[in-house]
């Protein structure tokens, strides 16, 4: 392999959790706005600081036990646990409705693209990066095209994201 061994490819098993956990991440950081604005400093270390002792502690007893696949499901956890805290201690402050339906849609197409990646494309990588970079060219092409039909992603959206 030109980028790493064959002993990282797996890796890819627990991508999707990666994913999740960079999300719910995003979340987290997006709710603890509003409490800086109102400088509520201290209340977001405090949940950082819990958050991030929970990830240590659940590393700790379970990848000795687990590997590197319990380290992908505890920054899943510690995430969610982030995220999760961040949202009930922001909402004095601020009042948002999460768009649980474009949620689910574009929930439902990663899950699709995912499902394709992981079936039609990742058994051929081993043995070809051509099939390997086409594959990841096409999920993506695929993935968009589902937002846009959806109507998750307009192009009035693109063109304002590259202008």
């Amino acid at each position: 392999m030109i980028l790493v061994g064959r002993d990282f490819f797996a890796g890819y098993r627990i991508a999707i959790l990666i994913s999740a956990s960079f999300f719910l991440f995003g979340i987290g950081w997006f709710c603890q706005l509003s409490m800086l604005f109102h400088k509520r400093s201290f209340l977001v270390a405090t949940i950082f600081f819990v958050a991030c002792a929970f990830n240590i502690g659940a590393n700790w007893v379970f990848i000795s036990a687990f590997g590197y696949v319990a380290a992908a499901y505890v920054s899943v956890a510690s995430h969610a646990l982030l995220a999760l805290s961040m949202r009930y201690m922001s909402r004095r402050y601020f009042a948002w409705v999460f768009p649980w339906k474009s949620f689910l849609k574009i929930s439902l197409i990663a899950l699709g693209t995912f499902a394709f990646m992981r079936f039609a494309i990742i058994p051929h990588c081993p043995s070809s990066w051509g099939v390997c970079i086409g594959g990841g060219l096409l999920c993506t092409l695929c993935y968009w095209l589902s937002a846009v039909l959806c109507k998750e992603f307009s192009p009035s959206i693109f063109k304002k994201m590259i202008t």
